[in-house]
């Protein structure tokens, strides 16, 4: 899903009309709860910074699936940011990027899951 608004470029110096449309695609955005349609694939969550993506996407309603090595550690996020979010779409995958079977059985199996890519982190 793209949206464009015509006239909005790199050389526009019409500060104005680029709030103006900012502001128009916030609001549209919000109205149409855009974030609910966005399916995003985090890699790193069961620590640092990927934990805090994953609940912060999680908490605008984006369908948050967490590509970790550890799937036992990456439920138990899961299941905090669920205790925290009970609305949240979260799904767990095993996925090591060091090892390229891995990385063929990871893309196989999100391919046969059906969902859009929108993100990838």
């Amino acid at each position: 899903m793209l949206f464009f608004f015509s006239g909005v470029s790199p050389k526009c110096t019409d500060k104005h009309f680029f709030f103006k449309k900012l502001y128009m695609f916030k609001y549209v955005c919000a109205t149409l709860n855009i974030f609910m349609l966005v399916n995003t694939i985090i890699t790193g969550t069961t620590h640092g910074i990927g934990i805090e993506t994953a609940r912060v996407l999680a908490l605008r309603g984006v369908h948050v699936i967490m590509a970790v090595r550890n799937v036992v550690a990456a439920k138990s996020v899961k299941e905090a940011i669920l205790k925290e979010i009970q609305t949240a779409k979260i799904d767990v995958m095993e996925l090591d990027l060091s090892s390229m079977a891995s990385v063929t059985k990871f893309a196989s199996e999100f391919i046969s899951s059906g969902f859009p890519l929108n993100i990838l982190m």
